[in-house]
């Protein structure tokens, strides 16, 4: 492979260079909306060898810097620090602890200041 090219895969934090066996075990989204109003989605992506992509991106956040936190039903399953009316994280990687793995049909809600979003989690 052309070494550019390499080096371009290795820090895309969306492309997941696979063995030709391994096969997607998860593959969901979860948009937020509060009321009427959308302020973006969760993406979450996994392989049965481990290596998982996730991304959330959100907009239109109360200004401040209060984490942003994700619950499941009444529990805090994840929080992620953020800086002004934006919340854009992409990673890849393997799996582990930090970032559960969701569920098709689970209801999400996204408290971030006095800002509250509810999502369901659906098939992307």
């Amino acid at each position: 492979m052309f070494k550019w090219l390499r080096k371009k895969v290795a820090d895309s934090p969306s492309l997941v260079v696979l063995d030709k066996d391994t096969k997607k075990t998860v593959d969901l989204e979860c948009p937020f909306k509060a009321g009427d109003a959308y302020h973006g989605k969760l993406k979450q992506d996994r392989w049965n060898d481990g290596q998982e992509r996730f991304s959330i991106r959100l907009h239109d956040l109360p200004p401040g810097s209060d984490p942003v936190k994700i619950y499941r039903g009444y529990t805090l399953v994840a929080e992620f620090e953020r800086e002004g009316p934006k919340l854009d994280i992409r990673q890849k990687g393997m799996a582990d602890d930090k970032i559960p793995e969701f569920r098709i049909g689970e209801r999400l809600q996204i408290e971030v200041g006095g800002l509250k979003c509810d999502g369901i989690v659906r098939p992307d």
